[in-house]
């Protein structure tokens, strides 16, 4: 989760007014069906991650108007997913309808909701404001809950929460928006980091589970990281994702990250991004290519993204880069002339 001075859109927080829940009668709960979805006028989709091939992840991100009669939202919550939902921007007077009760807020930037998959919950608001939608898998949920925990991963129960304050979810929304808002610069392999700690924090904080084990101390072995590190560096230019790092040493990928980081001193896409950088200096400095061609030739989206990273890590950009070897290289045509004439 390194990088999160750099995630843009962290917004002022405002004060919350006090909740108030209030009974009602106790109705039959209807089936959720695409009818009681919200209409499409109360929901703007900003993004999304339809085109990002995440594993395990999708995000959309909304701009709401007021909605004053009770729906599901834009996605009905089914026997598919596991949702969360994190507000952005704005202000609205929300009311949640579960198990016979009516809940009220005034929703705020860095209020969350979470909903367990099959959950009949309802939703109206008065406002406009931006929302954020994290839908996990069953499999990723699970799958991450194998390896942290005491309990069968198989019978997690997630806990449904209205209206709560979690800043790591809050960061790691925010840090998906940005990803979505730049097009997908940091990668897959960035965006699945984020959904597996997303999944952590579900299980340690909001659920039954039982998380017990802390951080692993044990790393790669010798063989193990020079296997992994020589796949990265093979295939720089490509969309690596953490299942597919995860797999060329037999880890799951929650396993991987931790065992990498403590091998290496970096997650696995900072160290991916470490990588895409040497080699496009390297290239700088030994061809005549330019910097566009260089930053797709190692992975990078494009001639602004490489420049990021670029002044980042070594402290120029590549523009300076290559003045400083065209410096260099005329300085000594320069020196040969003269000693040719000597």
């Amino acid at each position: 989760m390194a990088g999160a001075a750099q995630w843009v859109g962290l917004l002022t927080t405002q004060e919350r007014y006090n909740m108030l829940t209030y009974p009602v009668p106790s109705p039959q709960v209807p089936r959720i069906e695409a009818t009681n979805m919200a209409p499409a006028h109360t929901m703007q989709l900003l993004l999304a991650s339809d085109e990002q091939s995440w594993q395990g992840l999708s995000v959309r991100h909304y701009l709401t108007t007021t909605q004053p009669e009770f729906v599901t939202g834009p996605a009905a919550i089914s026997d598919h997913v596991h949702s969360i939902v994190l507000h952005v921007r704005g202000s609205v007077d929300l009311h949640c309808r579960a198990d016979g009760y009516t809940t009220r807020a005034c929703s705020a930037p860095g209020s969350i909701c979470t909903m367990p998959l099959g959950a009949s919950v309802f939703y109206r608001w008065i406002g406009q404001a931006q929302i954020c939608h994290m839908y996990l898998t069953p499999a990723l949920l699970t799958a991450v809950a194998d390896e942290v925990g005491r309990s069968d991963p198989t019978r997690i129960e997630l806990a449904r929460h209205f209206d709560i304050r979690d800043l790591l979810i809050e960061q790691i929304g925010l840090a998906l928006i940005d990803e979505l808002a730049s097009g997908g610069y940091a990668g897959r392999l960035y965006a699945e980091s984020l959904s597996c700690a997303l999944a952590l924090q579900l299980l340690r904080q909001y659920s039954s589970f039982a998380v017990t084990r802390g951080p692993s101390t044990q790393g790669l072995t010798r063989e193990e990281l020079s296997r992994v590190t020589d796949y990265i560096h093979d295939r720089l230019d490509q969309n690596l994702s953490l299942a597919e790092l995860a797999a060329v040493v037999h880890f799951s990928p929650a396993h991987f990250t931790r065992y990498f980081k403590h091998a290496v001193g970096l997650a696995p896409h900072q160290y991916l991004v470490r990588c895409r950088v040497e080699r496009a200096r390297g290239l700088l400095l030994e061809s005549t290519a330019t910097i566009a061609a260089v930053a797709q030739q190692v992975g990078f989206a494009d001639h602004s993204h490489l420049t990021r990273h670029f002044k980042r890590i070594l402290g120029i950009s590549p523009k300076m880069l290559i003045r400083g070897k065209n410096i260099l290289n005329r300085a000594r045509n320069i020196q040969d002339d003269g000693d040719r004439e000597c």
